[in-house]
């Protein structure tokens, strides 16, 4: 009866009208520059294998087809693992030949327009003068970064440093990371209920315990104090113990995504909406943007372009005024299907951290656009 059911000429032309326009929109949207080549293809692909199973259960009945459904998946599945297990092992141990030069300027950025319509929102919550809170470890002094050989790692033969994104990567010094900046030589890490200070080949220098106000949201660094986003409010830290020193509140409820582009403190929700702030809380621009597929999980200022990373993989790269630049795949640098990823740009590496996984990345942007 079922089979009879779909091989009837009304119900073969309604699936294929649902299918057809559903990949129109698809192609239309990706003409727009709204989602790149691998949504894309993907959606093809299910279309194809919709295509396939149908045709085998009109040709073989329902039994062989659901057999053969379970042979796809089992085999489909564990193909998948050993391609991602292959690639991760290649990437991790592609890097530069020992001795390279690493040319490392100082930092700079691009300050982003600012929209002449500004907003104002609630002012800034500062905290009582003369609160003492203990220090856990002394005040790291920025410094520029100074030039020298890149450190001597084991490398790929055959690759070189156009191998890959990735530079290097190394365990989070705890589990779930969902916070990183470099300031000077070190790096930060927000991880659990501490905030870790390591080296940047990911040693352990020392840590404090940190659970207010920023138990689970991203950092930001302005080149003088730290920065994090929790829930709807953005705080200021202070860089001896990392305890708030200021606070406002956004309009969004959740944050997804948090940067700080040389001007303006941005953040962004899973829709990818975004609003900008200047240090005392002022909203000066707000707008939105469209995550490739699923749902904004990160936001970062690379090299003068605001890079919007979605649950899927996907880095959807605007320049300074957000305008749209192009669309780029982020796993080979951290990024496997994060429901939240921590990057930070620091002038020539992006870092990220992605609790999936519980490990830190050194990538070159150069290579992911």
């Amino acid at each position: 009866m079922m089979k009879k059911l779909l091989s009837s000429p009304e119900v073969i032309a309604a699936g294929i009208t649902v299918v057809g326009t559903f990949l129109v929109g698809i192609v239309l949207s990706y003409l727009e520059g709204r989602i790149g080549l691998r949504a894309v293809a993907a959606v093809l692909a299910v279309a194809v294998l919709l295509l396939l199973v149908y045709l085998l259960y009109r040709l073989a009945g329902p039994r062989r087809t659901a057999g053969a459904l379970v042979v796809m998946l089992i085999v489909g599945f564990l193909v998948f693992l050993a391609f991602r297990q292959g690639q991760r092992v290649g990437e991790r141990v592609a890097s530069s030949p020992p001795g390279t030069p690493a040319a490392r300027g100082a930092l700079s950025v691009s300050v982003a327009a600012i929209s002449p319509a500004a907003t104002a929102t609630e002012p800034v919550r500062q905290l009582p003068p003369g609160t003492a809170v203990p220090a856990t470890f002394p005040l790291v002094e920025v410094t520029p970064f100074e030039t020298g050989p890149a450190p001597a790692t084991p490398f790929l033969s055959g690759s070189g440093p156009s191998a890959g994104p990735q530079i290097q990567s190394f365990p989070a010094p705890g589990a779930g990371p969902f916070g990183i900046v470099r300031i000077g030589d070190h790096l930060l890490v927000k991880a659990g209920s501490a905030v870790y200070r390591l080296d940047t080949e990911g040693n352990i220098l020392d840590e404090t315990e940190h659970k207010a106000p920023c138990f689970a949201g991203a950092w930001a660094w302005d080149g003088e104090s730290a920065w994090c986003a929790s829930h709807s409010a953005i705080h200021r830290l202070s860089s001896v113990d990392w305890q708030e020193t200021a606070s406002f509140q956004t309009e969004f409820a959740g944050i997804a995504g948090f940067t700080w582009d040389g001007s303006l403190l941005w953040v962004m929700d899973g829709s990818g909406n975004l609003a900008g702030y200047d240090s005392l809380g002022q909203r000066k621009r707000r707008l939105a943007v469209a995550p490739e597929l699923g749902m904004a999980a990160s936001l970062a200022w690379v090299d003068g372009e605001y890079w919007v990373v979605d649950t899927f993989n996907n880095v959807r790269r605007y320049d300074s005024q957000f305008a749209f630049v192009g669309s780029s795949d982020m796993e080979r640098c951290g990024a496997t299907f994060p429901s939240k990823l921590a990057m930070f740009w620091d002038g020539e590496s992006l870092w990220t951290a992605n609790a999936n996984d519980n490990r830190v990345y050194q990538c070159r942007p150069d290579e992911i656009k």
